[in-house]
């Protein structure tokens, strides 16, 4: 038992050095340069944690239209990887950028991602945020409105196709 214990004490000591040099830590880049082109980089080899990461990272930054183009793609990465909640909280920040930088034709070009998720909550919410932000563009969302109710009738397997979504 004393050799036990004199061997925690030393490796307790490396503990802190061992998590800065191990993967534990979030990765950071230098400017939102390098963390979008890594996110897109990682999205492309389907690492999706690091293409969240570096896409968060970029959303940080003071440029309001460079943060729209981070939130985007970092929406995409979410909702093509099952990861909702990172996917709302991209919605929720474009939706705070407000219309005049979250423009109907960035949102309507989001708009199939959301749909291939079959998550009729989520489809909803991206509608209701788009409506609220741009209220003259209900034509634009009324499909992704009737693809969330038809999700809601038939679950997650609906044939989407009679809606205009290929691969049903």
């Amino acid at each position: 038992m004393r050799a036990a214990h004199a061997l925690l004490i030393p490796l307790l000591a490396l503990a802190p050095a061992l998590t800065a040099c191990g993967g534990s830590a979030e990765p950071t880049w230098a400017d939102t340069a390098e963390a979008m082109d890594a996110g897109q980089m990682a999205a492309a080899a389907g690492d999706v944690e690091t293409a969240i990461a570096a896409f968060q990272q970029a959303a940080q930054d003071p440029d309001p239209a460079t943060r729209a183009v981070a939130l985007t793609s970092l929406f995409e990465v979410a909702t093509a990887n099952g990861r909702l909640e990172v996917a709302r909280e991209a919605l929720t920040a474009l939706q705070a950028l407000g219309p005049q930088v979250v423009t109907v034709e960035a949102l309507d070009a989001l708009s199939a991602a959301v749909v291939a998720t079959r998550d009729a909550d989520l489809v909803e919410e991206f509608v209701q945020v788009a409506l609220e932000m741009h209220p003259d563009a209900q034509d634009v969302f009324a499909n992704e409105l009737s693809v969330a109710e038809k999700l809601r009738l038939e679950g997650p397997d609906a044939d989407l196709s009679s809606l205009g979504y290929a691969g049903d």
